[in-house]
């Protein structure tokens, strides 16, 4: 074999190690607009995951769930920035508005104050409406049938064949107190130029975790119900508010059986250390449950969803390996609930302190 009979390694790339990891070809990146850099994935993967993604599937259409414009965490951010600055442009109004009424405000006075005002206030308005009409999610549905993939990106409506679509995987860094981080998001992308975008992950991935999840979407449109995992419905669009409190609370310590299972000792540690957790970080907790309920939340039309397809029990498509997500139970409820009444309480209890001592001060302001 000559040496350019030799395959090259690079053009082999991307694809799945003995080990399972995933090999990109790093030379080779497609830069998109708004985007980080995008790198081929391989177009089958060793293992299929559909945990955390999938909202509904029969054997006709596979609802999904990727996330959204943003989380909820940069949600409340964005809301308590424009509370924040809204509350500043109103108490630099009531001052100027008060030196307006003694005929003490000069003009250059009047100047400074209009111009912090209007900056406040656009600042306010710009965070304020990003935080309530960023959406939550991006629903996306596959159709079996038709072979279409349909996305509802905010007020855009992507749709797509799903053989024209390849998968991509997103490698964005972000800056944090912490120091770097690496965000990996799946996507569906048409290669043409200007070609179609379908996000198809939920954040915080890894290679391997986008590739799976992609052989999850690739087994269901080829009707592979054999290989699919057993697979854990999400619940709608948004989940239940304790549910999302659970979610975002450092539960993998206690998640050592399920609730129920429990002996009533064990209840009890449990809560305790729930509770120890939760009264360490509460502000930045109830922050992200607040940006859980905001955001626009788009939905298939009754043409989109169609009805599901009538199987017979012996019909092998009637055995899909998924389940609804278990109830939450009342003990288990009632925890959560003790848990966000408690943590509000603790924290709220010497901050009342602090807000009626600081509107003293704005009051005794001249």
């Amino acid at each position: 074999m000559t040496q350019s009979d030799k395959p090259n390694p690079v053009q082999a790339l991307p694809s799945v190690s003995d080990s399972g990891q995933v090999e990109l070809d790093w030379e080779r990146s497609f830069q998109v607009p708004r985007h980080g850099p995008l790198y081929e994935l391989p177009r089958r993967g060793p293992v299929a995951k559909g945990e955390g993604i999938v909202v509904s599937m029969d054997a006709t259409r596979l609802q999904i769930r990727p996330q959204g414009d943003m989380s909820s965490g940069l949600k409340s951010m964005l809301l308590s920035l424009g509370l924040l600055t809204s509350g500043v442009a109103l108490w630099f109004s009531s001052m100027l508005w008060k030196e307006y009424e003694r005929g003490t405000a000069d003009q250059g006075f009047v100047v400074i104050m209009l111009v912090a005002i209007v900056v406040f206030a656009v600042i306010a308005i710009a965070a304020l409406l990003k935080a309530f009409t960023a959406s939550h999610v991006f629903p996306t549905l596959f159709n079996r049938i038709s072979g279409k993939v349909v996305q509802l990106q905010g007020g855009r409506r992507i749709e797509a064949n799903w053989s024209d679509l390849v998968p991509r995987v997103e490698i964005a860094t972000a800056v944090t107190t912490g120091g770097a981080v690496q965000y990996h998001h799946l996507y569906l992308v048409e290669p043409a130029d200007e070609g179609k975008m379908i996000m198809a992950s939920a954040a915080n991935n890894g290679q391997s975790d986008c590739l799976a999840y992609y052989e999850f979407l690739r087994r269901y449109m080829a009707a592979e119900w054999t290989s699919l995992p057993d697979t854990v419905c999400l619940e709608g669009a948004r989940r239940p508010l304790l549910r999302e409190l659970s979610a975002n609370l450092w539960t993998q310590p206690t998640n050592y059986r399920p609730w129920q299972e429990r002996s009533t000792l064990g209840k009890a540690l449990s809560a305790l250390a729930l509770l120890a957790v939760a009264l360490l970080w509460w502000p930045v907790l109830l922050l992200t449950l607040i940006g859980s309920r905001i955001g626009a939340t788009p939905g298939f039309s009754a043409v989109d969803l169609g009805g599901n397809p009538q199987l017979t029990p012996n019909d092998p498509e009637a055995a899909l390996p998924v389940r609804p997500a278990p109830a939450m139970g009342a003990t288990e409820q009632g925890v959560y609930a003790a848990i966000a009444v408690l943590s509000t309480a603790a924290w709220c209890w010497p901050g009342v302190g602090v807000l009626a001592r600081v509107f003293d001060l704005v009051r005794q302001l001249p």
